[in-house]
């Protein structure tokens, strides 16, 4: 009588071992939902358009004259830079001015 106290009986054991497979089958299909969730979330994202930001354009028109007047001066300025520095001190201060004020457009 005492040695079959003392063994675990294998219904308890089975009991609990099929309680945790159930477990885990929950848990799997609980993962498979969240990854078909997350592929239809990425799939979602994929067929957005990319929104397209021309900033070259500016909705002030007289903006886009000073640009274009600017770049214009600036090569200029490069090409003749050499002849000022020949030049005496107030054709320096003027061509100094000048690029100041270019830079400023």
């Amino acid at each position: 009588m005492i040695s079959n106290i003392s063994k675990p009986s294998n219904i308890f054991t089975q009991h609990i071992h099929k309680n945790n497979n159930n477990n885990n089958n929950n848990n799997n299909n609980n993962n498979n939902n969240n990854n078909n969730n997350n592929n239809n979330n990425n799939n979602n994202n994929s067929n957005k358009q990319p929104i397209h930001k021309n900033n070259n354009k500016s909705t002030n028109p007289q903006k886009n004259i000073f640009l274009i007047a600017n770049n214009e001066i600036s090569k200029n300025i490069k090409k003749f830079k050499n002849c000022f520095y020949y030049m005496d001190k107030t054709c320096t201060q003027i061509f100094q001015t000048i690029s100041k004020n270019v830079k400023k457009c």
